[in-house]
């Protein structure tokens, strides 16, 4: 049986709406992370559920950071991010950076890295980075990094699906 795929051109394909898009990218799970950054004195952070590994060798991590974000400049001129994925009951910490509050940082504790980067104590793992490529796309920038430290604790991540913070059940 034959199965080749049908002649496509770049014309022949509709994009997809945004309000379909959003619908379907709820259906992924994903974790949830905070990146942090730290700028002329200053600490920066947003949610994201969007960091994901690039290679194991080098160790390297991709991010996705919209330009509009108070964070995106502190990321770029850096030129460095942490990743600090978020444990099941972090919740609030999730909520509030992802807010657009100025002071995301007020009562959280946390060190900083070798990087500089704020990393947030309590959070399932974290990885600092060290930026090595980026490149804009549509809102965007994505943002390559090398991995230089990390650390993975023993707790669950937090996870997003269908819109909402979601636990991951494991089977004993």
């Amino acid at each position: 049986m034959n199965h080749s795929l049908p002649a496509c051109s770049q014309h022949d394909a509709a994009v997809l709406s945004s309000e379909s898009f959003r619908g379907l990218m709820q259906t992924f799970a994903s974790s949830v992370s905070v990146i942090t950054a730290a700028h002329e004195g200053r600490l920066y952070g947003l949610t994201v559920t969007t960091a994901t590994s690039v290679s194991a060798e080098p160790p390297s991590m991709l991010i996705m950071v919209n330009r509009s974000s108070r964070s995106y400049q502190a990321i770029a001129a850096s030129n460095s991010f942490a990743i600090n994925v978020l444990a099941e009951g972090q919740e609030e910490i999730g909520t509030v950076f992802a807010s657009k509050s100025e002071d995301k940082f007020s009562g959280l504790d946390y060190k900083f890295g070798v990087t500089g980067s704020p990393v947030l104590k309590g959070a399932s793992a974290h990885l600092e980075c060290r930026i090595v490529t980026s490149f804009e796309y549509a809102t965007h920038s994505i943002f390559i990094g090398q991995v230089v430290a990390g650390q993975a604790g023993s707790l669950f991540p937090l996870l997003y699906h269908g819109r909402a913070y979601a636990s991951l059940q494991r089977q004993k």
